[in-house]
C-alpha cells in the first residue's frame, strides 16, 4: 500500500497535466460509484445548541449541552473573515488564499502537502481548504478520521457541490460554527466562552492566536490541560503572522508577553444554580412542551434562551447560606453528624417569584431537589395555621377586636388523646400523648399563656388546645386553612396534625408563609418569565405577573399572625434574627426525634425559607437538640447581606402593644405569671 501511493504521488507531482486529468477521472469515477452524502445539513443548517439559563438580571446561571456536545454559532454576516479577529487568525493559518481562490481545492496547497508525503511515503500532511474541512463534518465519523485518498477524494467532491451553492461568507461562518476546539466545543464561540468566559467578538490577538494553534490537535493541545503546549502553538501562529507582515511588530511582542490564561468563570456560571435549573427544566417540559431532554431531540434545543425569576445575587447568598447551616451543624455535632443535606429557597412576595433556590449541599453528589422535591414532616412551622383557623373564627364572631387576640390565655394542661378506637387506659401505645419540648423544665409548665407567647415559644401543648374542637377532634376549619395556603398533600384529621405530622415541600411552605407579609393575598410563585431561541424565535413570555392571585386570608388576620411571628423573633425561639437590622417575622420547625429542621423567615418583600435533615428514607437524625432555630445562622446569613446596603423596610400597621415588647423585651415573663392559675385537673379526655 505505501509504495502503491508512493507511485501514484510521484506522478501527480511530476506531471502537472496527468495529474489534472487523473484527478478529473477519479473524481467522476467516485461521483457516479459512490454514494455521497447530500447537503440537506448545509442547506437546512440548524444545529443544536447549547440551552442557556438566565437569571432577572440576564446573567448566565446554568447551561446545559445536548447529547452531541457544546456548541454556539455565529450568524453569517458580510465580510466576516475580515471583521471578526479570530476569523481573520484562522484564514491566516488554515486557509490563507481562501476569499482569493475560486476552487475548492488549493492547487499549491496540494502540491505541497503531496511533496512532504512523498517525502515520507505515507500521507502526513493533508492540505485540506476550510471547504474540505467543512464538507468532512458530512462523511461517517469511522471514515472521517482516515487519512487516505479516497478520503480525499469524497472531500473533492463535496467541496466542490458546496462552492458552487454557497458564497464564501456563508462558508466560513459554517466553519467557524463547526470547526472543533476540545472539550467538547464545536465552534469558536463556544470554545470562547469554555476557555475565556466572554464571545468570539472580544477575543484578543493572543486568544485568537491559540484557538486556531489548537485546531490541527486540540485535545492534545487544550489550554486548560497542557497550557505549556498551547503557548507554544499560540507562539507559533504570532511568529508566522508577523513573519507575514500581517501584525506589528508592537503589537506581535505585547502578544507574546501576554500570559496564556484560561478561566473557570463559564463553568462557574453555568453551575451557579444546579437544583433550580432542573427545576426550571421539568416546568419547561411540564408547561410549554419543550422537552429539554438530554438526547436533544427537540427543536428547543436550538440556541434555548430562559430567562427566570432567579436573582445571581440572592441565589450566590442561599448557596453561601446552605453552606454556613451543613458546617455549623457538623461543627456542633463533630464525629456524631450524619451527612446531612441543606435547603434554600426565597420568594419575592409582591410577585411570588421564585428569586433563589437551593435544593442541597452538593449537587455532584446529590442531584435531588430538596427545596422543591423533597416532602418532610413540617413540625411547629405547621402551627400558625391552628391559631389562624381559630382566629378567623373569633374575628368573624365579632365578639372581640384584633388588637386583644393575641393576649387571650391558651390552654397548656396535658392531654391525651386515643390512637385506637377503644384504647386500652393502661397500654401507653395506644394514646397519643404530646408534650412540650422541654418537659422536665419548669420552663413551659405553667397552666396559661399568652397566645403571643404560646406561639412566639412555639409551645406544643396549646398549640394543640387551640386546634381541638373537643374529645381530641382536629378542628375542620385547620385543614381547612392549611389548604387555602396552598399545603394540597394530604393533612390526616388527627389532633396530631396539629404540630406538624404532615409533609411538605420547602417550596410549598415558603409559598405559604409568603402570603402573611403580603396582607393576605397569594401570589403565585413563578420561575419561567421568557422562553425564546438564539434566532429569536419566542416560545412563551409572562405576560402579568400578578395573574393568578388571590385572597387567602383577611388583612387583620394576616397583621395578627405577622405581629405573632415578630414575637419569635423579639424574644421566641427565633431570636438569634433579632439583630437584624432588617425587621423580619420567623417561625421555626422541629420534628420528631430531631429528624427535620426548619426556619421560615419574612420581611414585607422577601420571604425566606431553610430546611435541614438527614436521608429520604428518614432513617438517620439530625441528633440532639439539633431544632429549628439552629437554621437562623444561615439563614441570617442570607437575610443580612441581601439587606446590608439598603433602608430598613417596617411593618405595615403595627399594633400598639407591639412597642412595649420592643422595651422590655422580658415582659412575656411577666406577662406568664399573670396569667398563672391555680392548678386545674389535667385534661383527659376519651
Amino acid at each position: 500500500m505505501r509504495t502503491t501511493i508512493r507511485y501514484v504521488l510521484i506522478s501527480l507531482t511530476l506531471l502537472p497535466v496527468g495529474f489534472t486529468v487523473t484527478l478529473l477521472l477519479w473524481l467522476v469515477f467516485w461521483v457516479k460509484v459512490f454514494d455521497l452524502p447530500n447537503f440537506d445539513a448545509f442547506f437546512n443548517y440548524r444545529p443544536q445548541q447549547t440551552a442557556y439559563f438566565l437569571s432577572r438580571n440576564g446573567k448566565v446561571i446554568g447551561c446545559v449541552a445536548p447529547a452531541s456536545g457544546w456548541k454556539d454559532t455565529l450568524p453569517s454576516e458580510p465580510d466576516i473573515g475580515k471583521t471578526l479577529l479570530a476569523a481573520r487568525v484562522i484564514l491566516f493559518v488554515e486557509d490563507k488564499r481562501f476569499y482569493e481562490r475560486d476552487l475548492a481545492i488549493d492547487v499549491r496547497g496540494l502540491g505541497r502537502a503531496a511533496w512532504e508525503d512523498l517525502k515520507a511515503g505515507e500521507i502526513v500532511e493533508g492540505g485540506s481548504t476550510i471547504p474540505q474541512q467543512l464538507v468532512k463534518q458530512l462523511l461517517p465519523p469511522e471514515e472521517r478520521r482516515k487519512k487516505s485518498i479516497t478520503r480525499k477524494i469524497k472531500e473533492f467532491v463535496l467541496a466542490w457541490r458546496l462552492v458552487r451553492k454557497f458564497s464564501k461568507d456563508e462558508i466560513l461562518a459554517l466553519y467557524l460554527n463547526e470547526i472543533y476546539l476540545g472539550h467538547q466545543r464545536y465552534g469558536i464561540e463556544a470554545a470562547s466562552r469554555y476557555y475565556y468566559n466572554k464571545s468570539a467578538r472580544a477575543l484578543t490577538l493572543s486568544d485568537a492566536a491559540t484557538l486556531a494553534g489548537i485546531i490541527k490537535s486540540p485535545e492534545k493541545l487544550s489550554p486548560k490541560n497542557y497550557p505549556d503546549r498551547a503557548k507554544n502553538a499560540r507562539d507559533e501562529v504570532l511568529e508566522k503572522l508577523y513573519l507575514a507582515g500581517t501584525i506589528p511588530t508592537d503589537e506581535y511582542e505585547t502578544s507574546l508577553k501576554e500570559p496564556l490564561e484560561t478561566t473557570s468563570g463559564f463553568e462557574t456560571e453555568c453551575s451557579s444554580a444546579p437544583h433550580a435549573v432542573d427545576y426550571v427544566r421539568a416546568e419547561v417540559r411540564r408547561s410549554y412542551g419543550l422537552f429539554l431532554d438530554e438526547r436533544g431531540s427537540n427543536p428547543a434545543w436550538f440556541g434555548l434562551r430562559v430567562e427566570t425569576t432567579l436573582d445571581e445575587k440572592l441565589q450566590e447568598l442561599a448557596n453561601q447560606g446552605v453552606k454556613t447551616i451543613i458546617t455549623e451543624y457538623e461543627a456542633r455535632q463533630g464525629e456524631n453528624a450524619i451527612d446531612a443535606e441543606g435547603a434554600v429557597v426565597a420568594v419575592e412576595n409582591e410577585t411570588g417569584a421564585i428569586v433563589a433556590m437551593v435544593g442541597g449541599k452538593d449537587y455532584s453528589r446529590r442531584k435531588y431537589n430538596h427545596a422543591a422535591s423533597g416532602r418532610r414532616q413540617v413540625g411547629s412551622a405547621f402551627k400558625p395555621f391552628d391559631y389562624l383557623a381559630k382566629f378567623e373564627a373569633e374575628l368573624a364572631s365579632g365578639e372581640i377586636q384584633p388588637e386583644q387576640i393575641l393576649n387571650r390565655p391558651v390552654s397548656n394542661a396535658k392531654i391525651r388523646c386515643p390512637k385506637v378506637w377503644r384504647a386500652d387506659p393502661n397500654n401507653p401505645a395506644e394514646w397519643w400523648e404530646p408534650k412540650n419540648f422541654e418537659d422536665g423544665t419548669e420552663k413551659y409548665n405553667a397552666k396559661l399563656y399568652s397566645r403571643r407567647i404560646a406561639l412566639a415559644k412555639s409551645i406544643n401543648l396549646p398549640a394543640v388546645h387551640i386546634a381541638q374542637i373537643d374529645k381530641c377532634r382536629l378542628n375542620p376549619r385547620v385543614l381547612e386553612m392549611a389548604k387555602r395556603f396552598g399545603l394540597t398533600e394530604p393533612i390526616e384529621p388527627y389532633l396530631s396534625s396539629a404540630l406538624g405530622a404532615s409533609s411538605h415541600s420547602l417550596l410549598t411552605m415558603v409559598r405559604a408563609y409568603s402570603i402573611l407579609p403580603n396582607l393576605g393575598v397569594l401570589h403565585p410563585p413563578y420561575i419561567v418569565t421568557k422562553v425564546y431561541d438564539a434566532g429569536g424565535n419566542t416560545y412563551f413570555e409572562k405576560s402579568e405577573w400578578d395573574a393568578g392571585k388571590k385572597r387567602v386570608i383577611s388583612e387583620p388576620l394576616a397583621e395578627i399572625m405577622t405581629e405573632a411571628l415578630r414575637g419569635a423573633v423579639k424574644f421566641g425561639t427565633a431570636s438569634g434574627m433579632n439583630t437584624l437590622a432588617q425587621p423580619v417575622a420567623c417561625k421555626t420547625g422541629t420534628t420528631q426525634d430531631y429528624t427535620d429542621a426548619l426556619l421560615f423567615c419574612f420581611s414585607p418583600g422577601l420571604t425566606v425559607g431553610g430546611w435541614m435533615g438527614g436521608p429520604e428514607d428518614y432513617s438517620k437524625k439530625l441528633g440532639y437538640r439539633e431544632y429549628g432555630a439552629r437554621l437562623v445562622p444561615g439563614i441570617k446569613y442570607v437575610l443580612e447581606r441581601w439587606y446590608q446596603n439598603t433602608e430598613p423596610q417596617p411593618f405595615p400597621n403595627e399594633f400598639p402593644e407591639w412597642k412595649n415588647y420592643e422595651k422590655d423585651p422580658k415582659l412575656f415573663e411577666k406577662e406568664m405569671k399573670e396569667l398563672e392559675r391555680p392548678e386545674t385537673p389535667d385534661q383527659v379526655q376519651p
